[in-house]
């Protein structure tokens, strides 16, 4: 019995489903309300209209106004929300008001009697000047007014041929001041310009920096073709003279590209001695680091290596049997070959040989990313902000300045670095004496009476420093 009264009350429902509500019980159930048509065209009577977004008023109106498009004249038209209520045709015979008690007259739109004003005067419509034509909108008329319609505006296309808005568009720029067209040839010309340095031979590493400079003024709003407007942008930067002066010696390579010139700004950066942390903070970079990237630190440590040479390596320059390996290089140095400790060898073997390199596709600037990463975290767990300080490069600065502080010899230290100029060199030596001055006043001494402890002593790093009765006295820092 209850299966059969429910059953009937659904199909009364899908039967009656026209109806304002249906009545179970004590319970009414609305129909949902359909959605008011849009009103039609003022200026053509067509039907077939376009919501155009709104338009809040600033006039004391809290509520928002719908505002119309006319698919078949192009005609733009507003109307309140408050105000919708029924469809209106003011272009052909028949109208309906607003208001369904209130009844209007059927007639023309020419006729003359008065009933057209005054069916006019109730519709939200007010007669002001066309809001398409510029030149007859004025502030005190209100957006819903009734139209005297300006039949040479155009809004859209439908009417004989497009206008040419090349002619009247404004120039649109961004934020940066650059248009989209500079943009444009911007990105174009560093693209060509990557493929230029790589067809002349230079690094990725290199290439990868140029073009980010480029990018980074392109971004601050200069224009690559304009050296003067370069020129504004790079010093009106927060740059340190040293970033300056970089930024700058890339465009003027870029101009080699462009095949110009220009006078390049004098920027001299001030020399600073490079950072050098202790061994103990290196090594908990090392073994809070990943496994790839602690063999990868490794390996900069026990090397004094640039990055790039690391990132280049392969299975077959590393003798696991002897425990070496070899430094192919670069920058125009020599080629290198370094005894690698247990603990380093052991980390290569963990490590799968599923490429070619040692370290696989991962580019340096992957390295340096997640060592940025990683640093950050031990800093904050260690409480030791000096190791925001630690980069790849700040291993190499560790290398030559603790190989200067055993040997005591600056040839052998360039040697392994691989330096070009001696000068580059000359700087640990003033690293390693500031460093360790606490310990310069502490020798161990040795005597030398024959040739060969003098050579024994020399092989063991040992100088000279004096000679008494005949025999030759050498010293070593503690």
């Amino acid at each position: 019995m209850t299966m059969g009264k429910a059953a009937s009350t659904s199909a009364e429902r899908r039967i009656l489903g026209k109806k304002s509500e249906l009545t179970e019980g004590s319970r009414s159930i609305p129909a949902p309300l359909a959605q008011p048509p849009n009103p039609s065209c003022p200026k053509c009577g067509s039907t077939k209209t376009w919501k155009d977004g709104l338009r809040y008023n600033s006039t004391g109106i809290t509520k928002p106004i719908q505002r119309f498009l006319c698919r078949q004249c192009g005609f733009r038209f507003s109307q309140s929300f408050t105000e919708l209520k029924e469809k209106v045709n003011v272009g052909r015979q028949s109208r309906e008001g607003f208001d369904s008690v209130k009844k209007f007259p059927k007639v023309g739109v020419g006729c003359g009697n008065g009933a057209l004003e005054e069916f006019l005067n109730e519709l939200p419509f007010q007669r002001s000047e066309d809001i398409a034509s510029h030149n007859g909108t004025v502030v005190a008329k209100t957006i819903n007014g009734f139209r005297d319609y300006n039949s040479l505006r155009r809004v859209c296309a439908s009417e004989g041929e497009a206008k040419n808005l090349t002619t009247v568009e404004p120039q649109i720029k961004n934020a940066a001041g650059a248009t989209p067209t500079t943009q444009a040839d911007a990105k174009g010309a560093i693209i060509s310009f990557a493929f230029w340095l790589k067809k002349n031979g230079y690094a990725e590493t290199t290439i990868h920096t140029a073009t980010n400079n480029l990018s980074i003024l392109v971004r601050k709003g200069a224009d690559l073709f304009e050296p003067e407007r370069v020129k504004d942008i790079v010093a009106l930067q927060s740059w340190t003279d040293a970033t300056k002066l970089n930024v700058v010696s890339t465009y003027t390579l870029f101009l080699a590209f462009l095949g110009r010139t220009w006078q390049q700004p004098e920027y001299k950066p001030v020399s600073k001695l490079p950072f050098i942390p202790t061994e103990s903070e290196l090594d908990s970079l090392i073994s809070g680091s990943g496994k790839k990237t602690s063999c990868f630190l490794q390996l900069l440590k026990e090397t004094g290596a640039r990055s790039g040479e690391i990132d280049k390596l392969e299975w077959i320059d590393v003798d696991f049997e002897h425990q070496t390996v070899r430094i192919t290089p670069e920058k125009g140095s020599l080629p290198r070959i370094f005894k690698l400790s247990a603990k380093c060898v052991g980390m290569l073997n963990s490590l799968p040989r599923t490429s070619k390199k040692v370290f696989g596709d991962r580019s340096v600037n992957n390295q340096r990313t997640i060592l940025e990463r990683t640093r950050k975290v031990l800093a904050r767990k260690l409480n030791n902000p000096r190791l925001l300080n630690i980069h790849l490069h700040t291993f190499r600065h560790w290398f030559g300045t603790m190989l200067y502080h055993k040997t005591k010899d600056v040839l052998y230290v360039k040697e392994k670095l691989g330096h070009r100029n001696i000068n580059s060199t000359l700087i640990y030596i003033q690293l390693s004496e500031a460093i360790f001055q606490e310990e310069n006043s502490s020798y161990c001494c040795k005597v030398a009476q024959t040739i060969e402890e003098a050579m024994r002593l020399c092989e063991e790093g040992w100088e000279e420093w004096s000679e008494f009765n005949g025999c030759k006295i050498y010293r070593k820092r503690k």
